[in-house]
């Protein structure tokens, strides 16, 4: 049987959640350049991946919709407003430590996010956003907050799709 090669179907459903959290240099460029991460680790150009390729059989992937939960350890806590930030990236390989071009990675979202008052009686909102596209072979998400974390506090980004 010939290879699918226009694929309208992925095989494998996938949701993956990058944890914006214990960030201690704020990532204000929107640029692309930086160094990517499997977790926070306090660089300012830290780029938090957010999405890899499949590893055994990439065929692409395709993103349905991005959805952006606060989350907070605490009750009483005050999360300051910012910006994440969502870039593609065709990098050579998608893995903590590579580094990132302005050739290789681009901004495709900012997400405004408001000021926060946590409580333990009143849900905290999410944010979401309709992607509907597909990536190409090798191309993974990588994702940044602007500014430093409250104590205690979190943005959880996790993206839904599937791999083709």
């Amino acid at each position: 049987m010939a290879a699918n090669t226009n694929p309208i179907y992925t095989v494998t459903p996938f949701v993956t959640t990058a944890v914006l959290m214990t960030i201690t240099v704020a990532n204000t460029s929107g640029h692309g350049v930086g160094t990517m991460r499997d977790s926070p680790a306090g660089g300012a150009t830290d780029l938090i991946i957010l999405h890899k390729p499949n590893q055994t059989n990439d065929a692409g992937s395709y993103l349905a919709k991005l959805r952006v939960q606060a989350f907070a350890g605490a009750a009483a806590v005050t999360m300051a407003p910012a910006v994440i930030r969502i870039y593609i990236t065709s990098a050579a390989t998608v893995t903590a430590g590579q580094a990132t071009t302005a050739l290789d990675t681009c901004l495709i979202q900012e997400i405004a996010v408001a000021a926060l008052a946590t409580s333990n009686t009143v849900a905290l909102p999410f944010y979401e956003i309709p992607f509907g596209f597909a990536l190409k072979i090798g191309e993974g998400l990588l994702c940044s907050l602007s500014v430093v974390n409250t104590a205690n506090s979190g943005w959880n980004v996790s993206v839904f799709g599937g791999y083709y």
